[in-house]
């Protein structure tokens, strides 16, 4: 744990905060990871959780903290970091609770993880 959380830069406490540290990077990142799952960003928002003023204080500084080179390297899922980003625009937590949008967001991120492409294409009428 310490190895990854040194080689991301996050200073590594001495004493009885040792591990600590690492141990909330990696549940940063357990979380800012998940939310390339579409179904877990439609939970979120049918939870009241993205409405939240703390919970949305909490998605700016992780995307703050994540955006940076030192962090972003250590996704697997890129598309994460980009759902972190519209997860702070209201206009995108609306559409999470609308019919056929999580579908068409499930579906541009197929293409786009066969094809390499951006996220393109019509949205679902309202």
């Amino acid at each position: 744990l310490t190895n990854l959380a040194t080689m991301a830069g996050v200073p590594s406490p001495s004493g009885p905060l040792e591990g600590s540290v690492s141990a909330q990077f990696l549940e940063e990142l357990e979380f800012v990871q998940a939310l390339a799952n579409v179904e877990y960003m439609r939970f979120l928002a049918q939870r009241g959780e993205l409405q939240d003023p703390q919970f949305q204080a909490y998605l700016g500084r992780l995307h703050s903290r994540w955006s940076t080179p030192a962090y972003a390297r250590f996704l697997r899922f890129p598309q994460a970091l980009y759902m972190l980003g519209q997860l702070r625009d209201p206009r995108f937590v609306a559409q999470l609770g609308r019919p056929g949008f999580v579908e068409w967001l499930r579906s541009q991120q197929l293409w786009q993880w066969q094809s390499g492409g951006r996220i393109v294409g019509p949205k679902p009428s309202s």
